[in-house]
C-alpha cells in the first residue's frame, strides 16, 4: 500500500506499508483490542485512538494484539479467550 491515507487491518498482520508524509495511518482492528495500539519509532506520532501520523521520514511499527477467534461462541460452547500479536511496520517518505 502506498498513499497519503492508508487504513490497516487485522488481514495486514506482519506487512510493510508506505505512506507519504504527512500522511495518516488508520487501524482497523476486529472488535476492541484486546491491547491499546503502540508505536515505536519516530516517524509517526498519534493523534487521536487508531490515528497516526506521519511525522518524519523513517519507519515505525504498530502493534497489539486481536482476539484469535473471529466468532463468538454459538450457545452453550466455549467462548475463546485467545489473542494474537499483530504488527505493521509502515515506512514514511
Amino acid at each position: 500500500m502506498n498513499g497519503t491515507e492508508v487504513t490497516v487491518t487485522a488481514a495486514d498482520n506482519g506487512h510493510r506499508v508506505c505512506l507519504a508524509r504527512p500522511g495518516t495511518v488508520r487501524v482497523s482492528l476486529p472488535g476492541t483490542p484486546a491491547a491499546p495500539v503502540t508505536v515505536s519509532g519516530t516517524a509517526l506520532v498519534e493523534v487521536s485512538d487508531y490515528v497516526f501520523r506521519g511525522a518524519s521520514a523513517g519507519t515505525a511499527v504498530l502493534a497489539s494484539a486481536v482476539p484469535a477467534c473471529s466468532s463468538p461462541a454459538p450457545p452453550g460452547g466455549v467462548r475463546c479467550l485467545a489473542v494474537v500479536a499483530w504488527q505493521v511496520t509502515v515506512v514514511v517518505r
